[in-house]
């Protein structure tokens, strides 16, 4: 292996953003991380319920944010496939950890690792995946899980330019 392999997969550094973890390590909680509305999945989206061994060459990185207050690791992007090694009896996954201060900006970024990752996939795909995250976007302004004047929600503003307008008017307070 090369040294810039090396570097940047260093997985001993306590320090280092990518890391293997144990499974058991990350916990789950779908009402703050998870970013898929209640729209309807297309023929694109699977759930990986049929797929029967765990591969981590093709599962790729599982983002997860470690929460200050307590110490939980929350798993923000990559349901189906810890859902999967899980089930395969997989006992260690690649992570990186996301840089946030809230539980709301780890959400909002979740969002925008979304957004990247499909920019790369099907043009139709993007535009479900959008409104998909649009609508838990506005659930999360709404429930006041995620901070409207936050560095995040300013990067999500790009996409949806029109929340801006809605959640940071004088009125509202923002």
């Amino acid at each position: 292996m090369n040294d810039v392999a090396e570097m940047t997969l260093n997985t001993t550094d306590s320090n280092s953003r990518v890391q293997q973890l144990a499974v058991d390590c990350i916990r789950i909680d779908p009402d703050r991380f998870q970013s898929r509305g209640a729209l309807l999945q297309d023929a694109f989206d699977s759930h990986l319920s049929d797929v029967k061994v765990f591969n981590a060459d093709f599962a790729g990185l599982i983002s997860v944010w470690q929460d200050p207050s307590d110490g939980s690791i929350y798993l923000v992007d990559g349901h189906r496939r810890l859902d999967l090694a899980r089930r395969t009896g997989t006992s260690r996954v690649l992570v990186q950890y996301l840089s946030c201060n809230t539980a709301g900006e780890a959400f909002g970024k979740g969002i925008l690792i979304n957004i990247a990752r499909w920019l790369f996939d099907s043009g139709a795909k993007v535009e479900l995946a959008c409104a998909c995250r649009r609508q838990a976007l506005e659930k999360a302004f709404e429930e006041r899980r995620l901070d409207p004047a936050s560095e995040v929600a300013e990067q999500l503003f790009e996409y949806f330019p029109d929340l801006k307008a809605k959640y940071c008017s004088p009125e509202r307070g923002a």
